[in-house]
């Protein structure tokens, strides 16, 4: 008889943890981070191309500045860099507006909704 209620004992002892379990809650809080973006790489620098005009007096006293075929050319170039470089800022900023602030208003307004839904 003895031995019996030593092996209940023991046995009640030693599952007594998981007889007597609480309840578990579990309670979920959305937070909402701001963003903050990488850096987007600059673009690069404007690279010249030398562009000498040159002035050419006619007969009549006139003078006439223009370029040689070759400078002509290289002031069409320096457009094109001027033109790409322009595209890469516009690029940059766009990406910074609708990485950061896009994305932080849809922040504020998320979390006006969780403040409305407590009220």
């Amino acid at each position: 008889m003895k031995s019996k209620l030593l092996l209940l004992l023991s046995v009640i002892l030693m599952s007594g943890c998981s007889l007597f379990q609480p309840e578990i809650v579990v309670q979920t809080e959305l937070v909402y981070t701001k963003v903050t973006c990488p850096d987007y790489p600059a673009p690069a620098g404007i690279h010249m191309m030398p562009v000498k005009p040159r002035a050419i007096q006619d007969v009549d006293g006139l003078v006439w500045v223009g370029f040689t075929p070759r400078h002509y050319g290289d002031m069409g170039i320096n457009h094109q860099e001027f033109i790409r470089y322009i595209k890469a800022q516009k690029g940059q900023i766009k990406y910074y507006h609708s990485c950061i602030i896009d994305f932080n208003i849809e922040i504020n307004r998320l979390q006006n909704l969780k403040t409305m839904n407590h009220d």
